[in-house]
Parts: structure tokens; C-alpha cells; sequence
């Protein structure tokens, strides 16, 4: 039971111990007197016994009074509070609120709900109704502060009188539709903010669906400590839970279809090659539903549609193969035709970036050797597999093969991906060129083999930069190579059995593909022959990372980021010398994902999930891209013209020498609306656009998290346990918050404080008497 008073500073109440300061000083005092009888004192014993009495009581009152006034003084400081509700509606002015009223704006508030005696409207709009009810009932010296609970942001949270009108453009202007809510992370916050907060009586109101989803993630352990939290705070903020619901009469499980793209489909690919997007559809209701249609647009076009039958509580998966005859940036939309309880997510985005073919470089020494196949053949063949028909513009590598003495720096500058094939060395004068080439975006990858010279690449390749050398150019001061080659490579014998590769859950965004089972399969792939490679010397921030490893242990490929590009080092052929790995289905996929994800247009996050950061390309994408007329940044009239048309007289943001813009840039959201920022949150599903950094417009997409289009609510028993562990208490209508006993009361400071200064001047006025001194 909630006790009647309570202290805001307890620790204070210590300082009333100094009452008996003036208590001792008055005893001190008496031992000091001694009664001399002399021989006159016969004739004032009369007056003195008149006037003893009277004495007497004005001594103990000016003690009293002395000892109340350190008291009192300790009382007030310590801010005594009232909670008895009775006593507190018996003093004048009422007791000061502030409510922190937390709305859930995440995709499924989008639903329609119906109410009794209401009409069908969304779950969001019904919470806003509810909230401005609220509102207009709360009494004059309480405050409101609004905060939508769905949105990533950081702003601070203002209180203020209650005012409709003021509160309802403040929820008018909440976004709609964003990604899910972390309850707890939003309940600590607000009670964080209590702390703060100078007003006795506080609470903390949750308008959410309550999606069963949403319940299941919170930790017991969080609510355990965030009840610890709210019992060791001396004014701890009622938190109240008001669920947006649908009524019992309307059937608790929505019927609800979403459309969501698997986040595995590909965001770079080169014009002309064969492209697919994967497709998830799920019903989330318990009604088989036939003929569901789906349409594809891509920019903005309808290319093709489905119908699809799907049981209910089932899902079905489905790829749409596409191809892309222009280089630039492009949308692609799944729309699901159907009306449900959630139009929000019948609808999936998803932004590609298409470019030119690859140039590649293929350096082999067997290249034109009589009477031996080369060894990049597979690899030639894996990389542009259309080679030899007429349908080449699909190949995403454009390869050209040469043997090491015909490489030069000219062939280094045409290139964006250089692969060795068993080289044995380059000459030293091309070095520091090709160092220069991979510092500037290039990728580099070196394949092992029987030729090869572990001590040139450990030794030449390897060496590190001299910084005080004016004549580098390369502005690293790192070893190159991932790691080093072992000066014998591991053989096993031709009866032998092969070692394989270990397959595990792949972490690392470059091989993250593997995880697909629809890649391929590693359990027939086996090496039998690799060097072995050896730490190098690295700092931290240049850190060699093992891709794949052999079920030994030892690496079977490395990466290394030096400057803006890439090198990969693997301990093996690329033929069938050492290893069947390219006669595997999975070589051609491995091979061309691989570099893929290694160039710029991969590192830049266009496709994310809602509540996640969008920024515009990274200048090393806009320089990579921009050699080959794929992104070409605007020219600064041209940048002008679309700020203004953007954001009116919004002035245009200059490039700096790499083509990338200084400060912020203009995105377009996905309700039309704009703003002028550098990167953003990504709240709202669908498509962002950049429209102002190169000629054609920049899409990045976001998807909302599948659970949220499961309305499935949290049931009775488990929102009420979660309620209960919180010590929150649950109500449904306006009606019953305003009936609702919340924790808090009346700060009593201000009356010992009165108290305190009529016991000074009491204090004072009776001294003066005792001293005989006139008023």
C-alpha cells in the first residue's frame, strides 16, 4: 500500500537533529547561575514571585521555538510529499501533472479497426481521438508532453499546458506507418526523463495495439529492472497501459496479407544481365484466399503480374526474372492488390543499381602456351559466361586476358577489377602502380599456384610504404597483401581424400550469399592443394579478414580493404590443378559474387529495414561509378535549379574534389514530403529519393519488419502479466484515465517554509521582549 507521505530528499531529514543545539546551549546556560542570599532580598521576594511565572513560560515557548526552526528547516528541505489522495484534492491550487503520453505510430496503428458504437477508422487515428480527449478533461496546471514511440529520434520530448488545438497538430504532424517499437527502450527514456522533471505527480501513458509480436521480444530481465528502477525513486511515475484494440465483438486476428522481398535479391547488377527478384507473400489470416493478385512495377511501370492462391496462416515464395537495359539507379515495386485490414504492407520497394559491365583483367602466364589449356579458362568462363553466344551485353564482367609480360600501367588505368592467375612476379616498376590503382576503389585479386614466388609477394608486393619517400605516392603506410604465402604449398596425395571447406553461418557481408542454400553447396567441393597463409603485419585499422577457411583451419580466402579498394587473396587455382572447385555449380555464382561484393556499388546500403540510417553514395562510389558514365554528378547550375525546385530558395551544396556533396543533400520520403539533411532515418516504408547529386535520381528503399503486418494482439493473460510485473495499470476509454488513482502527490515544501519563516520572526519578536527592548 502506497504510504500517505513520503519525502523527495529523505537524506535531509538528518539536519533536524539540530534542534538540540539550542536545547543544549539553554542547559549550559542555567549551570552557570548560583543564588547569592543577601540581606535586601527579603523585600523583592513578592515582585519576583509575581512576575516568576510569567517568565518561566516565555523561556520554554523561546526554546521551543528555537528547536522548531532547525526542523522545520530540515522538513522543507527534504520536500515533504503528500499522497492520500483525500487530503490532496482538500488543498487549494490542486496538485501539478505532467503526462508523457507515448503514442505508437509503427505500420500496424495503420490498421482498421471497428468499435462498438464507433465507425471503422484506423488504430492510430482512434488512439489520436482518444489522446485529445484526454487532453481536453485534464485539469489547467497539469502538462502533456506527445512522442511517437515508432520513430527513431532523438528529440527532446517538450511538456506544456494543455491546449486541443496546439496538441492536435502536433499529432496531426506524427509519421505514420514506421518500423516496429522497442516498448522498454522507450519506457526507460521517458522514465529517465521523470528524474528530471520537477512536477510531483507524473505519469506515463502507452497508446499502442500491443502486437503479440511486439511482447514476445521484451526481456523479462529488463522489466525486472525496470521495476527496481521505479521503487527506488523517491516520485516514481505511474505508468499506465491503454491498448488500441479491436472490440470483442470483432474477430481478434485481422485478416491481413503483406508482400515482403527477401533481403538475398541482389541491389547491383550490370545492364543486360539476367536479374530476379524473390518475393515473399504471406497471409496472415485465417481465410484461403484464390486468385490474389500481384503486380511487379519497375519505375513506375507494371511489367507483369500474378495470381496466387495462399491458405490461410501460409506463406508462398516466388522469383520474377527481369533484365535492366539501362545503367542508372531504378525502383522496383510488388503490389498486392487486396483489400485487407493493412493497406501498408500490400505494397514492397526495393531499389537497384545498374551498371555497365565490369571491365576485368585476367593476368596468366599460360595464356597462348601450346598444347595446354589456360588456367583462367574456368575462371574466364565463370565470369562471362556468354561469351561465346550472341547474347554477350549479359555478361556483368567484360574480361580481357593477357600474359604478365604485355601488363602495364595502361592496362592497370582501363580496368576496375585485375585478377593474377598463378603469376609468378610482375615487374617491381608496376608496384607501386598497381598499390595506387586498389588505394583508389581497384580490386585485386591473386589466385596460388604451382608457379608463383612466395618470397617476391612476401617480400616486393608486400612492402610496406616509405613514408618519408616523396616520391610515394601511395598514401598508405601498410603491408599490402591480406597475408603472407607459406614458401612450400600443402599437397595431399593423389589416392588421398581431399580436405573441404568448413561451412558455417558466414558473418562477413562479402560472403553472406553463401548462406543461401540456393547458391550452392560446398559438400562435394575438396582442395588438395594450398599455401598456407601466414599472419602479417597489421594495425588495427587495417585488419586482414578470413572469408573461408578450410575445415583444418588454415585460410582458404582473405580480404583486405587498403584505401577505397579491395584485395582478395586466395591459397589456391582457379583451375582443376589443385582443387574441383571449378567443376562445381557453385563456382560461377561464388566467383562473380564475390568480386561483386567487393566493388564500391555494393558497400552502399540502398535496400534497408525501417529504422535504419540512408545516406547518399560515398565518394568513392561516385568516383568509381563516374568513369563510367554510370552516376554523373550534376553541374552546379543544374545543382541550383534542383534545390530550388526541391526546397525553393534553399541554396545548392557545392561538391568537393571527389564528386561527393559537402554537408547535406535533398531526399524525397515516401509521403512526398522533403527535407535537407546528410543522411536520415529511414521511418516510413518505401521509396527515398535523392534528387540532387547526379543527373538521374538516386532510390533507396525501406521495408518494414514483417512482424508488424501480424496484428495478432497480445493475449488477455500475457498483457496483463506484463502490466502487473510493471506495476502498470490498464484502462480503455478517456473516461477511465480520468478516474485512475496515479502515484505522485502534493509537495508540502512551500507550507514549512511559511511555517519556517513565522517561527524566525516569533523567534525574534520574543527575544526582544525577554531583552526588554521595545518593538
Amino acid at each position: 500500500m502506497q504510504p500517505w507521505m513520503t519525502f523527495l530528499n529523505a537524506s535531509l531529514l538528518v539536519g533536524a537533529a539540530a534542534f538540540a543545539i539550542p536545547l543544549v546551549i539553554h542547559l549550559l546556560n542555567r549551570s552557570k547561575f548560583k543564588t547569592l542570599d543577601w540581606g535586601a532580598m527579603m523585600f523583592l521576594d513578592d515582585a519576583l514571585q509575581a512576575n516568576s511565572r510569567r517568565m518561566e513560560w516565555q523561556k520554554w515557548l523561546l526554546l521551543l521555538l528555537r528547536c522548531a526552526i532547525p526542523v522545520f528547516l530540515a522538513v522543507c528541505m527534504a520536500r515533504p510529499l503528500l499522497q492520500n489522495s483525500s487530503m490532496i484534492s482538500s488543498l487549494p491550487g490542486g496538485s501539478p501533472t505532467s503526462t508523457s503520453l507515448l503514442i505508437d505510430n509503427s505500420l500496424s496503428m495503420t490498421a482498421r479497426l471497428e468499435r462498438d458504437s464507433e465507425p471503422a477508422t484506423t488504430a492510430f487515428d482512434l488512439a489520436k481521438g482518444y489522446a485529445v480527449a484526454m487532453i481536453q478533461s485534464a485539469s489547467r496546471n497539469s502538462r502533456w508532453g506527445l512522442e511517437a514511440i515508432g520513430s527513431r529520434t532523438n528529440d527532446s520530448v517538450e511538456f506544456s499546458e494543455p491546449d486541443t488545438q496546439r496538441h492536435t497538430k502536433i499529432l496531426d504532424a506524427i509519421p505514420l506507418g514506421a518500423g516496429n517499437v522497442d516498448l522498454m527502450t522507450r519506457l526507460e527514456q521517458a522514465v529517465s526523463r521523470s528524474t528530471e522533471n520537477s512536477d510531483t505527480r507524473q505519469q506515463i501513458v502507452v497508446m499502442s495495439d500491443f502486437q503479440k509480436s511486439m511482447c514476445e521480444v521484451i526481456e523479462p530481465s529488463r522489466v525486472s529492472a525496470m521495476r527496481k528502477q521505479l521503487d527506488a525513486l523517491p516520485n516514481p511515475p505511474s505508468i499506465v497501459f491503454f491498448p488500441i484494440q479491436p472490440s470483442v465483438n470483432q474477430n481478434p486476428i485481422l485478416a491481413n496479407f503483406a508482400v515482403h522481398v527477401d533481403p538475398l535479391t541482389r541491389s547491383v547488377v550490370s545492364v543486360g544481365q539476367p536479374w530476379e527478384v524473390r518475393l515473399l507473400v504471406k497471409n496472415f489470416g485465417a481465410k484461403t484466399v484464390n486468385g490474389l493478385k500481384l503486380v511487379l512495377i519497375v519505375d513506375g511501370i507494371s511489367i507483369s503480374s500474378r495470381a496466387l492462391d495462399i491458405p490461410g496462416h501460409a506463406e508462398t515464395q516466388l522469383a520474377i526474372a527481369m533484365s535492366f537495359s539501362k545503367v542508372g539507379s531504378h525502383r522496383v515495386e510488388a503490389v498486392l492488390e487486396f483489400e485487407d485490414a493493412l493497406a501498408a504492407d500490400n505494397r514492397a520497394s526495393w531499389s537497384v543499381l545498374v551498371m555497365n559491365s565490369i571491365p576485368t583483367l585476367i593476368v596468366d602466364p599460360t595464356l597462348n602456351a601450346s598444347k595446354r589449356i589456360p588456367e583462367s579458362e574456368f575462371l574466364s568462363a565463370a565470369l562471362a559466361p556468354f561469351s561465346n553466344t550472341t547474347e554477350n551485353e549479359t555478361n556483368l564482367f567484360q574480361i580481357s586476358r593477357i600474359r604478365p609480360e604485355e601488363f602495364s600501367i595502361d592496362r592497370i588505368v582501363d580496368h576496375k577489377v585485375i585478377i593474377l592467375v598463378n603469376v609468378s612476379k610482375l615487374s617491381n616498376s608496376l608496384i607501386e602502380p598497381l598499390k595506387q590503382y586498389v588505394h583508389d576503389g581497384g580490386i585485386l585479386a591473386i589466385f596460388a599456384g604451382n608457379q608463383i614466388d612466395p618470397d617476391w609477394y612476401n617480400k616486393q608486393l608486400n612492402l610496406i610504404a616509405d613514408t618519408s619517400d616523396t616520391q610515394s605516392t601511395t598514401p598508405e603506410s601498410q603491408p599490402f597483401l591480406p597475408f603472407l604465402f607459406d614458401q612450400k604449398p600443402q599437397l595431399i596425395e593423389q589416392d588421398a581424400d581431399g580436405i573441404k571447406l568448413d561451412r558455417e553461418n558466414f558473418q562477413h557481408p562479402s560472403v553472406q550469399f553463401l548462406n543461401d542454400s540456393r547458391v550452392g553447396s560446398f559438400e562435394n567441393l575438396e582442395v588438395r592443394g594450398w599455401y598456407r597463409l601466414l599472419p602479417n603485419l597489421e594495425s588495427d585499422d587495417h585488419k586482414a579478414i578470413a572469408l573461408l577457411s578450410l575445415v583444418n583451419g588454415d585460410i582458404f580466402l582473405a580480404e583486405r580493404r587498403f584505401g577505397e579498394g579491395v584485395i582478395l587473396q586466395c591459397a589456391t587455382t582457379v583451375n582443376d590443378l589443385w582443387t574441383n572447385w571449378p567443376l562445381r555449380p557453385i563456382f560461377l555464382p561464388m566467383l562473380q559474387q564475390l568480386l561483386l561484393n567487393s566493388t564500391p556499388p555494393t558497400r552502399w546500403q540502398m535496400n534497408v529495414e525501417t529504422s535504419q540510417p540512408l545516406s547518399p553514395p560515398p565518394s568513392r562510389l561516385l568516383k568509381w561509378m563516374s568513369r563510367g558514365k554510370m552516376l554523373v554528378p550534376l553541374s552546379e547550375k543544374d545543382r541550383s535549379t534542383t534545390s530550388e525546385r526541391s526546397l525553393g530558395s534553399s541554396p545548392a551544396l557545392p561538391l568537393n574534389e571527389e564528386g561527393n556533396r559537402l554537408g547535406r543533400v535533398v531526399w524525397r520520403f515516401p509521403d512526398a514530403s522533403t527535407t535537407e539533411a546528410h543522411s536520415i532515418i529511414a521511418d516510413l516504408p518505401g521509396t527515398y529519393i535523392i534528387e540532387d547529386l547526379v543527373t538521374e535520381p538516386l532510390y533507396l528503399s525501406a521495408q518494414a519488419p514483417l512482424s508488424e503486418s501480424n496484428l495478432a494482439a497480445e493475449s488477455e493473460d500475457g498483457f496483463k502479466s506484463l502490466a502487473d510485473r510493471l506495476g502498470a495499470q490498464i484502462i480503455r476509454t478517456p473516461q477511465e484515465f480520468a478516474g485512475i488513482e496515479t502515484h505522485g502527490g502534493r509537495e508540502l515544501w512551500r507550507w514549512f517554509l511559511i511555517g519556517l519563516l513565522l517561527l524566525l520572526f516569533g523567534e525574534l519578536l520574543l527575544q526582544r521582549h525577554l531583552s526588554g527592548v521595545s518593538a
